[in-house]
């Protein structure tokens, strides 16, 4: 089964663009299924990401990461096939 992913911004308890990731999870899964109710963010003070990983089922895990910045060292544009219309899980390919 093929599975796909939402990142959200959580600050402070709060969800940050929750009804964008909701309309994108509706329109990749056709599941009416109110995310807010799944998303119980930590309620410090932190920056955190919230991973939603679902399929065409439901919702399978819900991960909150601490938000660390990470430095880039390089960035390069590179030319590809891929077709990437959903956030796939399985970035293996990119």
């Amino acid at each position: 089964m093929i599975r796909y992913f939402e990142t959200i911004k959580v600050k402070d308890g709060k969800i940050y663009n929750l009804s964008y990731h909701q309309e994108r999870f509706f329109k990749t899964s056709n599941l009416n299924i109110n995310l807010k109710e799944y998303i119980i963010p930590p309620t410090d003070d932190k920056l955190y990401r919230c991973k939603l990983i679902y399929d065409k089922n439901g919702i399978l895990d819900v991960e909150f990461f601490e938000y660390k910045k990470r430095a880039l060292k390089s960035f390069k544009i590179v030319n590809s096939d891929i077709v990437y219309e959903k956030k796939y899980l399985d970035r293996s390919k990119i």
